[in-house]
């Protein structure tokens, strides 16, 4: 997903993204954000509002800022390159988008510095009351949580798109050819 240039790099940092997003929502999606080395963009979903899920009471938010940073000792055409530096996709519950399900995020300037999970069970009177906390996770993809969505054994959303499993398939397989850590992220994030 490297460019020779910050616009490049971005096209193809969040090209797949969109891809992935699409199987859900054809909600409004563009990248904001300085387009230059140094600068962090964010790829905003509905106006940074949660989107219904289709044939369900489920919403789904998602927030993702990558930086873009320049690779001195790669190819010319792999100069550029964008880093993740925040994610938060969470799953919301109601005729309105008030109850939180679940969430995963990493958001290392903020804290925790390690990729977790929200599971918030207390909204819900019949289910035990478990504290707010962040359980950890890998890093997890987008493609990874929408998959969670579709799936008819899981939560059972109506796919915008007959091969949603081909889409996000491919999308992540990028992700995993161009991420830059995995389980644990590197000390300088």
């Amino acid at each position: 997903m490297p460019g020779r240039r910050p616009r490049e790099a971005v096209a193809r940092f969040f090209e797949p993204l969109l891809a992935a997003l699409r199987c859900v929502t054809e909600a409004p999606v563009f990248v904001g954000g300085p387009i230059e080395v140094g600068g962090e963009v964010a790829l905003v979903v509905n106006r940074n509002q949660p989107i219904r899920l289709a044939d369900t009471t489920l919403w789904f938010q998602v927030q993702l800022k990558a930086r873009i940073v320049s690779v001195r000792d790669a190819a010319p055409s792999e100069r550029c390159r964008l880093r993740t530096t925040l994610y938060a996709y969470t799953l919301l519950a109601g005729d309105e988008p008030s109850r939180e399900l679940l969430a995963y995020h990493w958001h290392p300037a903020i804290g925790p510095r390690i990729p977790h999970l929200h599971v918030y069970v207390a909204s819900h009177p019949a289910l035990p009351k478990l504290p707010r906390h962040h359980l950890p996770t890998s890093r997890v993809a987008l493609e990874d949580v929408l998959a969670l969505l579709l799936d008819k054994n899981e939560m059972r959303v109506t796919a915008r798109r007959a091969d949603w499993r081909t889409v996000l398939r491919r999308t992540k397989a990028g992700f995993l050819r161009g991420r830059s850590w995995d389980a644990e992220p590197p000390a300088d994030l």
